[in-house]
């Protein structure tokens, strides 16, 4: 099997596009070209402003229009509207900004059962953080090391807080496993990042 990845947005998104590739590597799919044909298309999606939520559209649309390929969206924009982009015909799997860390599951189970799931659940006050890891950052010379999610802002302009949830951040023994083997994985220089 073959997955091609896009990923629309932040660093942060980098990240976890970057960690779902691994899961999928790890179940034996092959890494392909988002522009070329594969069983499976992963976009990560952007709500930050207009321009990232109708690139997210276009991008969803131009994966849908490879027949018999299970196109999986999840992100900033799916989380915030599911049903939308549960309804661009040809969705396989609508996933928001958590529980990513199962798509190989639900890629699975949608082979089994042949029907398009949307698997967006709302971000509560207690959603804990989700504790991706990737071991190697591909195609990159410096790797990116997700520590922190959410915000408690609210500002009047931002939709990030409905997007990502509260603030939550990674265990500290965690983020120090994870830059040891991304130096072990020959990474000199590693960004920490997060959203707040």
């Amino acid at each position: 099997m073959r997955a091609g990845f896009l990923t629309l947005g932040c660093k942060v998104n980098s990240y976890e596009t970057e960690a779902v590739w691994e899961l999928l590597r790890d179940r034996g799919y092959e890494r392909g070209e988002f522009s070329a044909a594969n069983d499976v298309y992963v976009i990560n999606t952007c709500s930050v402003t207009n321009t990232g939520e109708a690139k997210s559209r276009k991008m969803i649309r131009e994966a849908a229009r490879h027949p018999g390929a299970i196109v999986v969206v999840m992100g900033c924009f799916s989380q915030l509207r599911a049903e939308e982009v549960a309804a661009i015909e040809g969705v396989s799997i609508v996933v928001g900004t958590h529980d990513r860390h199962r798509i190989p599951d639900y890629l699975e189970e949608f082979r089994r059962l042949g029907q398009p799931q949307n698997l967006v659940a709302p971000l509560l006050p207690q959603t804990p953080f989700e504790d991706l890891h990737i071991r190697r950052f591909e195609h990159h010379r410096r790797a990116f090391l997700k520590i922190q999610d959410g915000c408690d802002n609210f500002c009047s302009y931002c939709i990030i807080p409905y997007a990502r949830g509260r603030v939550r951040s990674r265990q500290p023994e965690e983020v120090l496993r994870e830059a040891e083997n991304l130096v072990a994985n020959g990474f000199r220089e590693i960004v920490l990042t997060g959203i707040h």
